[in-house]
């Protein structure tokens, strides 16, 4: 989602979730819409292979978790490749909602987003280990 806080809520008024990924992320109004959205209505993204958070992203100094990167196109265990977004970036995504939201905790983000997908998906939260 990288729209208006007026539309999203008017989807959060017909029962939909936000979904955020790193296109969500981009600018300053983005991270207002970001700020006051509940989290009872956030679900994390990460657009793979698409829509990294980039350095020129508004978002992007929320960032603390970081992954080490190759230029080339060739898998090698433990590094991601340059320019393609990657599952384990989801982290990513939830640091900058946290930080959008005045440096909430991250672990109370995706808490939150992980009882929201999954009540999405008709699971109870309890029904996974761990959590």
């Amino acid at each position: 989602f990288d729209d208006t806080l007026e539309l999203a809520q008017e989807f959060i008024g017909m029962g939909f979730y936000i979904g955020l990924n790193g296109c969500s992320l981009k600018t300053p109004e983005n991270l207002e819409v970001v700020r006051e959205l509940p989290l009872s209505s956030i679900l994390l993204e990460t657009d793979c292979p698409y829509c990294e958070i980039k350095a020129t992203h508004a978002g992007f100094p929320f960032i603390k978790t970081t992954f080490e990167k190759k230029a080339e196109k060739k898998f090698i265990m433990g590094q991601l490749v340059k320019g393609r977004n990657e599952p384990c970036q989801i982290v990513q995504v939830a640091e900058v909602i946290a930080g959008a939201k005045g440096g909430i905790p991250v672990q109370q983000v995706a808490k939150a987003c992980y009882k929201n997908s999954m009540e999405l998906y008709g699971f109870s939260p309890n029904q996974c280990p761990n959590h």
